[in-house]
């Protein structure tokens, strides 16, 4: 049996397969998550990875015996696992086995419980791994006569984003989509049948684990290059690369350049504010001021988070906001239990340009009013301590410290925060400025004195 404790996550369980987990540790991990929550009902989703059905089968073992129902959601995308949480009552947890944007030989888990509520390491999942990795702990077993359910959710899946969208004003788009073998090649075609005035050119659409043209990480540049060229070679209107599990996305204008997660959240703040007058928008806290000016612009409410996604739903719950967003691609939404979704972010976004008759290179510009220097890692030895000193120099001259998911420092003509990896020793620098002469000036300045702190960039 092998399950090495650090496959468990602060928002999942990621594993290298057969490495860091085998069958048999999957199977544990049920009896753990059993042990737990006590679960009557699980459901059960998966992606295309090669190892998915070995892991399902192992999970389907591991609670049979135990659990009254296990619904087997087939083939699905991790933001309908999240949906599957709110919309059904009778489903007490439930797994989604992916790994994401990983490369192909890993594999793991995103775990929800009722009512969508997501399962992070202080919520359980360091307490599951603690009791899994006991070999000597015995852990539950039994005789109920658990009954297996094939659970089809996609027609109530469909009409709930369409339902937030009006898709009647939608106008005429060509859009080349890369899925990147992964799981918008199996709900894009789906989604379709519904949006007659999309013209969809798809790439990579076959389901395949092995991930034989990219790795589909939308953050890599290698992996868009195949998108930014069949945008221009069809002259399409845009592009859009989907992630491995489907609930990231990134929008590329029809010149090949990629909209942001600050461009993109600013794009759907304004748009759901339309729809919402005075709501609240989250937005966290490496996502630049373009997107709290749009809400100032629009007469909305905005409050910065911590990164990731249990912060963003939870202060989603607390406060009531419409929407939430991430520099990542992940945007939430009250309207779907408070969870990310992906393709309902397509959707808006061309609900937007369709009303509002821009390209979206017009877009693009319209939110591209700051230069920013994206995410630059730093291995140190003590991350809080480096954190400090950083706080200590550059702190009084801030006109804001938000000393929330490490330290962010705000100008007048720039803003930094540093914030510490939660399972490397790293420190992540991201900065923006007014332009790119002080963006250079000042990141050069975080940057030396970092390096005077012994930190080397990763």
């Amino acid at each position: 049996m092998i399950i090495n404790p650090v496959i468990f996550k602060d928002y999942d369980i990621r594993a290298v397969m057969d490495k860091d987990l085998d069958v048999d540790g999957v199977r544990r991990i049920a009896q753990g998550l059993y042990q737990i929550y006590k679960p009557q009902t699980v459901a059960i989703g998966y992606d295309m990875r090669l190892s998915s059905p070995g892991v399902y089968k192992a999970l389907v073992d591991g609670f049979t015996g135990l659990v009254d129902n296990i619904w087997n959601l087939g083939l699905i995308s991790t933001d309908m696992s999240y949906f599957v949480g709110g919309k059904y009552p009778q489903a007490d947890l439930i797994i989604m086995i992916t790994a994401s944007h990983n490369p192909p030989e890993y594999n793991g888990m995103k775990i929800t419980q009722k009512g969508a509520i997501p399962v992070g390491g202080k919520t359980g999942l360091y307490k599951l791994r603690d009791i899994v990795t006991d070999l000597n702990q015995p852990l539950p077993t039994g005789t109920k006569q658990t009954q297996i359910t094939n659970k089809d959710i996609w027609t109530d899946w469909i009409k709930a984003n369409l339902s937030i969208v009006d898709s009647s004003n939608i106008k005429p788009f060509k859009i080349v989509i890369d899925a990147g073998n992964g799981m918008a090649g199996h709900f894009i075609p789906k989604f379709n049948q519904y949006l007659p005035n999309l013209e969809i050119i798809p790439l990579f659409f076959d389901l395949d684990g092995s991930f034989p043209n990219h790795i589909p990480n939308p953050l890599l540049p290698e992996a868009i290059e195949a998108v930014k060229q069949k945008v221009r070679q069809e002259k399409a209107d845009l592009g859009v690369i989907f992630d491995g599990d489907g609930d990231r996305m990134f929008i590329m204008d029809e010149t090949g350049r990629l909209l942001s997660g600050t461009q993109t959240t600013a794009l759907l703040a304004e748009h759901l504010l339309d729809k919402y007058p005075g709501g609240l928008i989250l937005y966290n806290i490496v996502t630049g001021r373009i997107i709290p000016e749009v809400i100032k612009a629009k007469n909305g409410q905005g409050q910065i988070t911590p990164v990731g996604h249990s912060n963003i739903k939870r202060i989603m719950r607390e406060t009531g906001a419409v929407f939430g967003g991430e520099h990542s691609g992940h945007y939430f939404y009250r309207d779907l239990y408070y969870a990310d979704n992906a393709i309902l972010s397509l959707l808006l976004a061309l609900e937007y340009a369709s009303l509002h008759k821009l390209k979206f290179s017009q877009i693009y510009d319209k939110y591209n009013k700051y230069p920013q220097s994206g995410e630059i890692n730093f291995e140190v030895d003590d991350k809080q301590a480096v954190i400090k000193k950083v706080k200590d120099h550059f702190g009084s001259s801030a006109s804001q410290i938000l000393d929330f998911d490490g330290i962010r420092l705000d100008y007048d003509d720039y803003w930094f925060n540093i914030r510490p990896s939660n399972t490397e020793p790293l420190l992540r620098l991201n900065m923006e400025a007014n332009d790119q002469e002080l963006l250079q000036k000042h990141l050069e300045e975080v940057v030396s004195f970092l390096e005077s702190l012994g930190a080397q960039r990763a």
